[in-house]
């Protein structure tokens, strides 16, 4: 579901009621199978997609944060240099 759904708004309530499964028992779970919480699964989702897209198109920084389900470019900008230790322009640079 995550895979196919980075770019709408994620969060354990909505996937707990979509799978019929308890919070606690989603996060538990997801923890075992993924070694990481559910959150840090959907981050690495969305920046992975957001890499792929500053290397093979030529969207802006906004359009790619839009389509990968930030809130905002300037909050995209500061996790995805968080994560990579590149600001977005930069990382394209590397093509």
């Amino acid at each position: 579901y995550i895979n196919t759904h980075y770019q709408d708004p994620i969060t354990l309530d909505l996937l707990k009621n979509k799978f019929f499964i308890s919070k606690n028992t989603l996060c538990k779970n997801f923890q075992q199978v993924m070694r990481c919480s559910v959150m840090e699964y959907c981050s690495a989702v969305r920046l992975n997609e957001a890499k792929h897209l500053l290397l093979t198109s030529d969207k802006s920084i906004e359009d790619i944060s839009d389509l990968c389900g930030y809130s905002s470019a300037n909050y995209f900008s500061l996790l995805f240099k968080s994560k990579t230790g590149l600001a977005p322009s930069n990382y394209r640079k590397k093509k």
